[in-house]
């Protein structure tokens, strides 16, 4: 974004304007305009190259003779330009070439173009050595004139490319779905979402996918729990604590724990496991495996799709304050991670609690 380092290299400003003769030395021009005051360098040395005459738009109060003045809007506030009344010689109809280093949001090169258009003369291409196409001055500057850019500086947007990846192949959506969903990872259910707001994807389809994942991935850890004694005990040894605390939940909530474990981080593979070890009837679990998958998938996609916009403009915030945002999801994990850990903590104390008193009876 940043033009001197192409300006102190004598060879790559040569290149530059070589490029430049090589794509206007045919076309049908009078004059090139310049705004300050960059475009003056590249519009100076484009102008002698071609032997034409040479136009500077300027800031306002810096001409000597009688101007037009045209205002534009800024991010904080506005500014003006002007350009000699007779800066075409009164030729009429004279065919301008408008040029500048930089096109951002094109108000500048917008204002530019009307100053010509009021001396009686005609913009017929804006050419700027850079664009920054994410904040969209070509689409501007198009209804009032040609646009050339030697440079195009994309920003892809967090938004922007999974939008493109939702509505370019939404088939692989429903796979990465099915497939994630088997993790029990809430993060592509909350992008799912998005998507269905954008009608990248069907939200009653997508909700459907995602339970059927979820409900996949649990059985599979029921039946390790059920069948691969040997696996289990391994997962015993370095998860004991897990183990005892899921088996509580078992004894005292029963079938609700089901639904309930979908939200328990840590406890998503322990508890299915868990169960799996008793004799908890197979059937009887994928009934409601089925539908607390059903309701865990609607349950987080559902106010993704609701509130997706109001999503994107947090997650912009994010990319924008980045050293605000990043700090922020780190504490929310983190105090996440500690509640769990303390209610863990709580119900083993409790447990042993209830352990001495049976010994004491």
């Amino acid at each position: 974004r940043d033009i001197t380092t192409l300006l102190n290299d004598a060879q790559a400003f040569a290149r530059l304007l070589d490029y430049l003769e090589s794509c206007y030395k045919n076309s049908d021009i009078d004059f090139i305009a310049g705004i300050e005051s960059r475009g003056f360098i590249f519009g100076a040395a484009l102008a002698s190259r071609l032997c034409l005459g040479f136009v500077p738009i300027r800031k306002a109060g810096k001409l000597p003779c009688a101007t037009f003045k045209e205002s534009y809007e800024l991010e904080y506030g506005s500014a003006s330009l002007e350009i000699h009344r007779d800066a075409f010689r009164e030729q009429k109809d004279a065919k301008v070439l408008l040029i500048d280093d930089l096109l951002a949001t094109g108000g500048t090169a917008a204002a530019a173009c009307k100053l010509v258009k009021n001396t009686g003369a005609k913009v017929v291409e804006a050419c700027f050595i850079i664009e920054l196409t994410e904040l969209g001055g070509a689409s501007k500057l198009r209804a009032l004139c040609d646009v050339y850019s030697i440079l195009k500086l994309y920003r892809l947007k967090m938004q922007e490319f999974f939008t493109g990846l939702f509505e370019t192949y939404p088939s692989w959506v429903y796979l990465i779905v099915f497939f994630w969903s088997i993790l029990e990872r809430e993060l592509v259910l909350i992008l799912a979402g998005i998507a269905a707001h954008s009608g990248g994807v069907n939200l009653g389809l997508v909700i459907f996918i995602a339970g059927l994942g979820g409900f996949c991935g649990d059985q599979i850890y029921f039946y390790i729990g059920r069948y691969n004694k040997k696996y289990i005990q391994k997962k015993l040894a370095s998860q004991r604590t897990k183990f005892a605390i899921a088996h509580i939940l078992l004894e005292k909530y029963g079938w609700p724990v089901i639904f309930v474990q979908r939200y328990l981080y840590g406890f998503r593979t322990v508890i299915p496991m868990s169960i799996g070890i008793t004799r908890y009837s197979a059937i009887k679990f994928a009934i409601i495996n089925l539908i607390s998958a059903w309701a865990w998938a609607a349950i987080t996609i559902v106010p993704a799709w609701y509130f997706g916009d109001e999503i994107w403009i947090v997650i912009h915030w994010i990319e924008k304050h980045w050293y605000f945002g990043v700090p922020l999801l780190i504490m929310v994990a983190a105090s996440v991670v500690l509640t769990f850990k303390k209610i863990e903590s709580n119900m083993l104390k409790k447990r042993e609690l209830r352990k001495n008193e049976n010994r004491i009876k």
